[in-house]
């Protein structure tokens, strides 16, 4: 995880593009009881993930091609 603090940074945090006065200046994500199963599995690895207004949820997951 160290090695990742090390990275030269991709852009700038804040440029000249900006996006239009009507862009969302909030989103969503609902989750409900999902469930993740990789490709060639049959158990779950994320098991009935919900979330509500009063969290503040993170969930990461590595994709590869």
């Amino acid at each position: 995880m160290l090695a990742y603090t090390e990275l030269t940074p991709e852009a700038p945090p804040i440029t000249a593009v900006r996006p239009p006065d009507n862009w969302p200046t909030k989103g969503e994500i609902v989750l409900n009881k999902m469930s993740l199963i990789y490709p060639g599995t049959t158990e779950p690895v994320l098991k009935g993930a919900c979330t509500d207004d009063a969290m503040s949820d993170g969930v990461v997951l590595l994709a590869s091609c």
